[in-house]
């Protein structure tokens, strides 16, 4: 990564923090854990990468789960709740576009180069804040609003010229 490539990277976290909320409505740690979270599916789509040539995309989403279950489950059963009805459909709708969507995300990561589907995959802020918006009453303020265009602004720019870069080097090969 160049020096201007750490640079977006740094902005884009100033943008997280932007839309996070000046007055804190989003504890700090949330973001931590977030960004966490963010590093450690970046280390996953880049094994899903390497899988492409001995993995198909539906073993992929088989095991990625299955793998979960197993480390989330003491959490789980420690705190158990059992769900009313309604909210076993919610979680199976969940369950089913969860599936679907890491489906359509490990094909796109095993047949894409990865900086250019991560591009794509950035439009989901925008899916999040709309259907937050239409299925939970919720708002963006206009800082929230700003601080998710500076991180965009900031990963697209920072991808373009990782691209930039990568073909200026084949050109020299």
């Amino acid at each position: 990564a160049t020096v201007v490539q750490w640079f977006f990277l740094l902005t884009a976290f100033m943008g997280v923090y932007v839309a996070k909320g000046i007055e804190g409505s989003i504890p700090l740690l949330d973001v931590g854990i977030g960004i966490l979270g963010a590093a450690l599916s970046g280390m996953s789509y880049n094994a899903i990468r390497q899988l492409k040539d001995t993995d198909p995309p539906l073993r992929v989403v088989f095991y990625f789960p299955l793998m979960t279950v197993f480390i989330a489950a003491p959490f789980a059963f420690s705190n158990w709740v059992w769900p009313t009805f309604d909210q076993w459909l919610f979680i199976l709708a969940l369950g089913l576009f969860t599936w679907l969507a890491q489906i359509f995300m490990t094909k796109a990561y095993q047949q894409g180069p990865p900086g250019v589907v991560n591009i794509v995959g950035y439009t989901g802020i925008f899916y999040a804040a709309f259907f937050g918006y239409i299925l939970f009453e919720e708002k963006l303020t206009l800082l929230h609003s700003f601080g998710i265009l500076i991180m965009l602004v900031s990963v697209v720019t920072s991808t373009w010229i990782s691209q930039a870069n990568e073909r200026k080097n084949k050109k020299k090969v």
